[in-house]
């Protein structure tokens, strides 16, 4: 323990120890030299800092190779490791700081001035727990360093702590503010440029191809091996900024191009806004310095002009005072002015803009080059629009891809819904969402899945068809509410006011599958225009193909049940059941537990049939195995063995315990009434028993022995309960089973 403690500690032990050679002038020279232990003492620093300052460079390297999604406890292994040798090199500087300042003169040397350096440098540099620390750290030594050299002497101890105190706080404040200045001049630049992004892709409406920008949801389970296309599709925002980019580029190099072969003073297009009433520089390539970059009026002076002729529009010999360009800030001396509009189809969008200083007007061949241009204007804008929407259709193409592998994958009704709620976080992100199924018969509705901020007592909700928008959308087959805007306080969506608190937008989709309406999913997002009208359609598609699913994992369920499901009684049958005893006998073996049978037979089930008609033998039946199900644990196994036979299969339980459960069910089955148009009757039933290990040892002996017991008990007079005697064995070997014990009841 002690060994450990030196080993882990031992900078900042060796730091206290040095700081005490410091106090005691070890470190001031007398006559001109060092004595040896100084010396020492500097040569284990060298040591120790060394091993401190390569372990930190190291855990710097591990800290960088750690994978983003690495969790806070993985962090945790490198930064602190991290933040303690920083602290353990700030403290060996500290103390090495204070032994110059000692071999210098102590505390009135020219030197002193380095200790202020340091702790601005700590309070600057360091994490600001540590900065502090650090400083305290100095006023410690300080104050032991005056205490021992020159005794109580209060004047310099609080000069000197409160200079120490204030070049900390003072680099401190002076630090977080600048931090502060820059991070928040950074964070409007990005606002800035974000906000003219988006200007520039509504105006050459690629808002349309990339709809608007998405906000954080819950985790939506995207890939991280996405394309970079698929990266761009699913993120609005970042897809605008690289078409918009794109369109920039493209548009410089054409109007560059121009400029050099026309011998150009200015070349720029002019965009119109989305509302047509302004003009904006979508790029401009110019020798002045005097550029308006708008916006101004679309119908002012020559470019208005060309606009509204929506033709080619060509000015010469102009003067110098000329002012109805409106892209520079004043009159500036070109001579000729050309301009050709930038359509779309029969629209027109903008212009493209070019002048020179020479005089003479633009001939008929710079014309056409311009025409030329402005088509290519054109088709780079409708082009990237293009691809935008071919990027966004594959994306969601891809989601919808994915989701129906996912449901197609799925055949349990749990999975598809989970399977459900992930597709829709990755094509509409959302704060909550529920799915609710219907039931015809019951004419109900009940949720049965949920996922996000839901409010408690959703799950499992049970509620009638109301005027709710889930019951409301089921009816309909459409979805609502209309643009997906919700008040949460005046609409219901389920059963009460107030279900969904805090929540801007809502989607309710019905889940529709062969013009039948299954069920409804219900998405909730606290901001607002969280389900655009692009998105809804995607929904809409997903929604069916989950309620495709659920019918199939509903038909997949029957398909299971019917292969293991007696149809009559709705008990196991009989293959279940002997793959179960199977199963149960090896378990006990394994465990030492007994495990015990009762096989049981309707008495004189032909005389019913042949007296009261098959169908009140199909009422006998079910209302045995309702007997069954209501007297037997919930561990215990009940099928249909064939016919009018029945088997109970109990774990843990003995040949006792398995009597006094066939007694019980002996005793209700004697009890029930059957009713038909002849009258009323009733039906008994004979029981046998056998256990394992106690009256056999394998899955055929014990089958074996319980049929032999049920022959006992209807061979001594039916309606009894007969347990299979004992297996006596010898040396290993069993010896031949003596006769059934044949218990008899009271008016049996």
């Amino acid at each position: 323990m002690v060994r450990r403690t030196v080993r882990t500690q031992a900078a900042f032990l060796f730091a206290g120890a040095f700081a005490g050679l410091v106090a005691a002038g070890t470190f001031r020279p007398g006559g001109g030299a060092l004595p040896w232990y100084a010396l020492a003492a500097l040569a284990v620093w060298g040591a120790l800092f060394t091993r401190t300052a390569f372990g930190r460079f190291r855990d710097e390297g591990d800290a960088a190779e750690l994978s983003p999604t690495a969790s806070s406890r993985t962090l945790a292994f490198v930064v602190l490791p991290r933040l303690r040798a920083d602290f353990e090199i700030g403290v060996l500087l500290l103390v090495l700081t204070f032994a110059v300042v000692e071999f210098a003169g102590g505390v009135t040397s020219p030197l002193y001035p380095l200790v202020y350096v340091l702790v601005a440098f700590y309070v600057s540099f360091y994490p600001r727990v540590l900065g502090l620390a650090l400083a305290a750290a100095t006023i410690l030594i300080e104050t032991a360093i005056v205490l021992s050299r020159h005794g109580i002497d209060r004047e310099v101890l609080f000069i000197h702590a409160a200079f120490i105190g204030f070049f900390a706080l003072l680099n401190l404040v002076f630090t977080h503010t600048e931090i502060f200045r820059l991070r928040h001049r950074g964070e409007m630049r990005l606002r800035q440029a974000l906000q003219r992004v988006r200007e520039a892709a509504r105006d050459f409406r690629l808002s349309d191809a990339c709809g608007a920008p998405a906000a954080a949801g819950p985790d939506s389970g995207r890939p991280d091996g996405a394309s970079a296309a698929d990266r761009r599709a699913r993120d609005p925002l970042r897809s605008a900024v690289s078409s918009v980019h794109q369109i920039q580029e493209t548009l410089f190099d054409t109007l560059d191009l121009l400029k050099q072969t026309l011998s150009l003073h200015t070349c720029a297009v002019l965009w119109l806004d989305a509302d047509g009433a302004r003009l904006k520089p979508a790029e401009i390539v110019t020798d002045a310095e005097e550029i308006d970059l708008g916006p101004y009026p679309a119908a002012d002076g020559a470019v208005g002009a060309a606009l509204r002729a929506a033709r080619p529009l060509a000015l010469g010999n102009l003067r110098p005072d000329y002012r109805g360009l409106p892209y520079y800030r004043g009159p500036i001396p070109v001579g000729s002015f050309l301009a050709a509009p930038v359509r779309e189809g029969d629209v027109v969008r903008g212009v493209l803009v070019a002048d020179r200083a020479a005089p003479e007007p633009f001939g008929p061949r710079e014309r056409a080059i311009l025409e030329r241009a402005a088509e290519r204007v054109a088709r780079t804008i409708q082009n990237e629009r293009a691809f935008m929407q071919l990027e966004k259709a594959k994306a969601e193409q891809g989601c919808l891809y994915a989701a129906s592998q996912r449901l197609a994958g799925a055949i349990r009704e749990g999975d598809v819904l989970d399977a459900a709620l992930e597709a829709a976080s990755a094509i509409a992100p959302f704060d909550a969402a529920a799915i609710a199924l219907w039931n015809e018969e019951a004419r109900q509705h009940r949720i049965r899945r949920t996922a996000g901020d839901v409010p408690d007592g959703l799950a499992d909700l049970t509620f009638p068809d109301n005027q709710g928008l889930a019951a409301m959308a089921l009816r309909t087959k459409h979805y609502l509410p209309y643009r997906g805007e919700f008040d949460d306080r005046g609409q219901v969506v389920w059963a009460a006011k107030g279900e969904l608190r805090g929540m801007g937008s809502l989607l309710v989709l019905p889940l529709v599958t062969a013009e039948a309406a299954i069920g409804t999913l219900a998405l909730a997002a606290r901001r607002r225009g969280a389900f655009r009208d692009d998105v809804r359609p995607l929904l809409q598609v997903l929604a069916n193909q989950v309620a495709t699913s659920l019918l199939n994992a509903r038909m997949v369920r029957r398909l299971a049940e019917a292969a293991t499901t007696d149809a009559l009684t709705g008990l196991a049958n009989r293959r279940t059941f002997e793959a179960e005893i199977e199963r149960r006998i090896r378990s006990a073996e394994r465990f030492r537990k007994p495990l015990s049978l009762i096989l049981c037979d309707l008495d004189h089930f032909k005389r019913i049939n042949d007296t009261h008609g098959h169908p009140a033998g199909d009422d006998v039946l079910r209302g045995f195995a309702d007997v069954l199900r209501e007297c037997k644990r919930d561990p215990d196994l009940v099928a249909r063995w064939g016919g009018e036979e029945f088997a109970v299969l109990c774990e843990e339980t003995d040949a006792a315990g398995a009597r006094l459960l066939a007694e019980r069910i002996r005793g209700e089955m004697q009890a029930c009434i059957f009713r038909t148009v002849a009258g009323e009757f009733h039906a008994t039933c004979s029981l046998g028993i056998a256990t394992f290990p106690t009256h056999a040892r394998n899955r055929e002996e014990l089958l074996r022995r319980a049929d032999q017991a049920l022959y006992a008990a209807k061979e001594s007079g039916r309606n009894t309960t007969v347990a299979a005697p004992p297996a006596a064995r010898d040396a290993g070997r069993r010896s031949p089973a003596g006769p059934p014990v044949v218990e008899r009841q009271p008016g049996a």
